[in-house]
């Protein structure tokens, strides 16, 4: 069985108007939001294999934040340009090359490709994924390389908007 894991970015500034798109670090709510999705992903058992991520600022950020707080090795978390640049079926793609020893892989980027690509690969219908929401997959391949052709089944839709009182 394979494991999917979509997570948006959480929140980012808009304070920096200078600044380029791929530069724009998390506000505070984004900041506060990260370690508490990170804490529902413990509850839930979502700890990824391979954590690969935007290299924009706010998703590099929310990674790293996530990954403290799930106990996985920063240095681990691949950074993939293809994530902030590419579409959907670039995504898509790269998922089907990855090791079959990974069992669950969770990409941290944008939308509206992470929402696309939900959506082609359960046909759920999922409207947006919030900023700093989670999208969890499930599907009975052994290999990544099914990817595009697999039954991928929805089990965890949520976001940390829902659990921002935990941390008060």
């Amino acid at each position: 069985m394979k494991r999917l894991i979509f997570l948006r970015h959480a929140k980012s500034s808009w304070d920096y108007p200078l600044l380029e798109d791929f530069e724009r670090p998390l506000n505070e709510r984004g900041r506060a939001d990260a370690p508490v999705m990170a804490q529902l992903m413990k509850e839930n058992n979502l700890k990824p294999s391979l954590i690969i991520s935007s290299f924009a600022n706010r998703a590099a950020a929310t990674a790293v934040t996530i990954a403290r707080g799930i106990g996985y090795h920063e240095e681990n978390i691949i950074f993939e340009a293809l994530i902030y640049f590419g579409h959907s079926d670039d995504i898509i793609t790269f998922l089907s090359s990855e090791s079959n020893t990974y069992e669950t892989l969770m990409i941290v980027g944008h939308n509206p490709e992470l929402t696309i690509c939900v959506n082609k690969l359960c046909g759920e219908g999922v409207d947006d994924i919030p900023t700093c929401g989670i999208v969890v997959l499930e599907s009975e391949i052994n290999n990544w390389n099914e990817t595009d052709t697999a039954e991928w089944k929805l089990v965890l839709f949520d976001s940390a908007k829902k659990y921002r009182n935990r941390q008060k």
